[in-house]
């Protein structure tokens, strides 16, 4: 296991990694020693990664101070070897929020044992109420090749904090299906104070952008390109998010 701490105060987390250590499972702290924001923390990580485990391997990510569910994920790891290299694995997730305690699924109609496409994924999402489903990082099974692209576009786009990033990684031109585990495997803990409810308008707004973007140059085929174009990333979308973004920037400076 790796454990990646970003900051340059980092001795706190590294000793709360440690009791990684005390599991007896075997760890190693990898510290930036510089305040990187998410985006550049996870090119920083995706650099090392390529130094030691092969373009095809699979990535499993635990962020914050989430937690594994033992007995779960013992039970997908059994079942992870997958003839695919281009499957990707996403939640279930058991959240937790102070003394509340649910269940949620960025896949919610699909059987756990059943793959779907990227872009089955994005209609599934356009069919629902909200318009979106809950996604976290935790929990994420990737190839290395796509968690590395992601971050080498996020850094030639200048992106900062990574909103959308789960969205991203499952709609690489190279992923060939997505799947879920039987039962959660990881338990995600929310709190108002963290990075992703705090995001800036300029920062969220300029996501938005890079997503859609991301969305038509990573399709797959040109049926693929038709429907994103047609469908989650219109023009007009784009648009709309542009506009909102230099409203964010004219507040900001204020004029």
């Amino acid at each position: 296991m790796l454990v990646s701490v970003n900051g340059l105060s980092p001795e706190g987390d590294s000793e709360a990694a440690s009791a990684i250590g005390r599991a007896g499972i075997a760890y190693e702290i990898l510290c930036t020693n510089h305040d990187f924001s998410p985006a550049q923390h996870f090119y920083w990580l995706a650099q090392r990664l390529r130094m030691r485990f092969e373009p095809d391997q699979k990535i499993l990510f635990l962020a914050h101070d989430d937690e594994l569910i033992a007995n779960a994920l013992s039970t997908w790891a059994a079942k992870l070897v997958y003839p695919d290299q281009g499957t990707t694995w996403i939640g279930d997730y058991e959240i937790c929020e102070k003394n509340h305690v649910w269940q949620e699924s960025a896949l919610s109609n699909v059987e756990p044992q059943a793959t779907i496409t990227p872009d089955q994924w994005l209609r599934d999402i356009a069919a629902t109420e909200r318009g979106y489903v809950f996604t976290n990082i935790s929990g994420m099974c990737v190839p290395l090749k796509i968690f590395s692209d992601l971050t080498r576009f996020w850094r030639f786009t200048k992106g900062n904090k990574g909103v959308r990033c789960e969205y991203m990684l499952l709609t690489h031109r190279q992923v060939s299906g997505i799947r879920k585990s039987i039962d959660p495997i990881v338990r995600i803990h929310i709190h108002n104070t963290q990075e992703g409810r705090n995001v800036a308008c300029e920062d969220y707004e300029s996501d938005e952008i890079r997503y859609r973007v991301w969305l038509l140059i990573n399709s797959s085929s040109l049926r693929s390109f038709i429907y994103r174009l047609s469908e989650p990333a219109t023009l007009r979308s784009l648009w709309r998010h542009y506009r909102a973004y230099k409203r964010c920037r004219l507040a900001k400076d204020g004029t």
